[in-house]
């Protein structure tokens, strides 16, 4: 919902800067609920104040959205200056932005799994380390259905951690919530685990599962055709017919 003071400004904030305020957030897993503007004009500048209501539905702690907003909006006032303003003499400042975060509605409570293998020597170590993240990931809002945290047995070198998530992120969103699961998992890591190891982190969400399993036909439809083109009965008849296999 967008509420403009004074309202003969309203196509121009929706256009200039709501509509375009929402389509941002979206990849970092929020959404826009509301958005009070006010204009304050004098002479040729017309000064904005902003009041936007999100909620954000992944990585809250993660995203600092008055200060991502914030960037954005400063964003599209130059873009706004450039263009609009340019053109019909006038230039925009903002004077005031206030960000309010709400919590989604209807979070669901999942048990969440921890799975740990490595060495007995860490295996503590490596539990103890994903009970850490669990905690952190259950504040950040994450929609978390797993968490794994293995090392190899006879040589650690790399402790991996997976997460998999219960709802689908965009590729953006994941590439967000690694970088700052592995920052927290390396300050874990100092306290419970040896210099030498290194964290590497994979999110994986829905999509992931489906992008493996149409992979894993595709390489099954290979073998079939393989097995096809190595059939000798097959292979006789196509070519009584005057067809060969393509090279």
């Amino acid at each position: 919902m967008l509420n403009v003071e004074p309202g003969e400004y309203y196509s121009i904030v929706d256009k200039l800067f709501a509509s375009r305020i929402v389509e941002a957030v979206e990849p970092l897993g929020a959404s826009v609920e509301r958005i009070d503007a006010k204009i304050r004009h004098e002479g040729r500048v017309l000064f904005l104040s902003f009041e936007v209501e999100v909620v954000q539905h992944s990585l809250a702690g993660i995203v600092d959205m008055e200060t991502v907003i914030q960037g954005i909006v400063e964003k599209l006032i130059q873009e706004a200056n450039s263009s609009f303003g340019k053109l019909y003499g006038v230039a925009f400042a903002l004077e005031s932005l206030k960000v309010r975060e709400n919590v989604p509605r209807g979070t669901e409570k999942t048990e969440v799994k921890l799975v740990v293998s490595g060495p007995p020597e860490l295996e503590d170590s490596l539990r103890r380390l994903g009970r850490g993240l669990m905690i952190t990931l259950k504040d950040w809002g994450v929609p978390l259905s797993s968490l794994t945290v293995t090392t190899d047995l006879v040589s650690p070198k790399v402790v991996s951690i997976v997460l998999r998530l219960t709802k689908k992120m965009s590729e953006a969103e994941k590439d967000t919530l690694r970088d700052a699961v592995e920052a927290k998992a390396r300050n874990y890591a100092k306290a419970l685990l040896p210099e030498d190891l290194e964290v590497q982190v994979k999110v994986l969400d829905p999509s992931d599962r489906n992008i493996a399993q149409v992979m894993k036909r595709a390489k099954d439809i290979e073998k079939e055709i393989e097995m096809l083109t190595q059939d000798e009965e097959l292979r006789k008849l196509m070519e009584a017919l005057g067809k060969s296999p393509s090279p």
